[in-house]
């Protein structure tokens, strides 16, 4: 209405327009200036050249799927091969999210006489390569998980199955690190609840870890991406670099059964920020995306992919 003030917003952005024409014209002044006192006899600079013109190609944190928040334990051949099936048809494979990854829940925690993972095949029939083999087929790369202790975080925090003792991989690191690469996995997500109750250290215990994936590597020749999942306690960004791929930087997300709000991703994204440690091929990772979740609504699912992507963290 004609004569009533004007809102608070409209005179702010009136000021900021004052203020950035007056710095323009200051800047202008200054130029004019400088131009009147330079002997006009003398050539001017040439313009600065570039330090260099060389770009470095930045190898992008592992973009994809995870089994967990969607699914917890109950995971088998049939949901695998259906989410793999759906990160294509969606066009989400297309634009570079590659990993399907099989969380906790997918192995019983059973072992062969030579100590050799042994798996369920109602589960899994034709075995967990078969698994990798159809992942692979459609031009994807596949994850697994276990844990650093003697049992993962499914024994000790079940939740669509019972506890299943033993799914942990200490005393059998290199063992089970050839035996995931004969599989054919790609990346493997380590947990740390075993490790927790154990009170083992994480520094050691990653490390180790690091060194028997090196050395099943020479065995089979082919390289496992670690995901070291220790959520942040033992200060990972000082040390994990060269050893692990991407490490947490806090704990979950969200627990299983809760409804996801925007406080938790706002305390996870400020737990991952580390930037000293994060450069090419090495990521904070401030956990799995809650993004698609029930109880998130568009905005709030577009501010979770953006805080995530700005700090150049993994998005599955």
């Amino acid at each position: 209405m004609k004569g009533s003030p004007m809102p608070y917003s409209s005179v702010r952005g009136w000021a900021r327009r004052v203020t950035v024409r007056v710095l323009a014209l200051a800047l202008a002044l200054a130029g004019l200036t400088a131009l009147a006192d330079h002997d006009s006899s003398a050539p001017l600079s040439a313009e600065p050249t570039a330090v260099s013109t060389t770009q470095a190609a930045v190898t992008p944190p592992p973009m994809g799927w995870a089994s967990w928040n969607s699914f917890a334990s109950s995971i088998d051949f049939d949901v695998i091969k259906q989410q793999t099936d759906a990160l294509v048809s969606s066009g989400m494979a297309d634009a570079g999210y590659q990993y399907v990854n099989l969380d906790d829940g997918w192995w019983q925690g059973d072992r062969n006489a030579d100590g050799s993972i042994a798996v369920d095949a109602d589960l899994w029939p034709g075995g967990m390569q078969a698994v990798a083999d159809y992942i692979h087929s459609k031009g994807l790369k596949a994850g697994i998980y276990t844990d650093a202790g003697k049992n993962g975080c499914g024994y000790y925090y079940p939740t669509t199955r019972p506890a299943a003792p033993n799914t942990g991989m200490e005393g059998h690191y290199q063992q089970d690190l050839e035996t995931f690469q004969r599989w054919g996995f790609d990346y493997v997500k380590i947990d740390w609840c075993g490790g927790r109750v154990e009170g083992l250290d994480q520094e050691t215990t990653y490390k180790q870890i690091a060194a028997a994936n090196g050395a099943a590597t020479a065995v089979t020749g082919r390289k496992l991406v670690l995901s070291f999942c220790e959520w942040g306690t033992g200060l990972p960004w000082n040390w994990a670099t060269g050893y692990g791929d991407l490490w947490r930087t806090s704990t979950d997300v969200i627990f299983w059964g809760q409804t996801p709000t925007t406080g938790m991703m706002l305390a996870n994204f400020d737990k991952g920020l580390h930037p000293a440690a994060q450069h090419t091929g090495y990521y904070n990772d401030p956990d799995m995306l809650m993004v698609g979740m029930s109880g998130l609504s568009d905005a709030q699912n577009r501010l979770h992919m953006g805080l995530w992507a700005i700090s150049g963290a993994p998005l599955l």
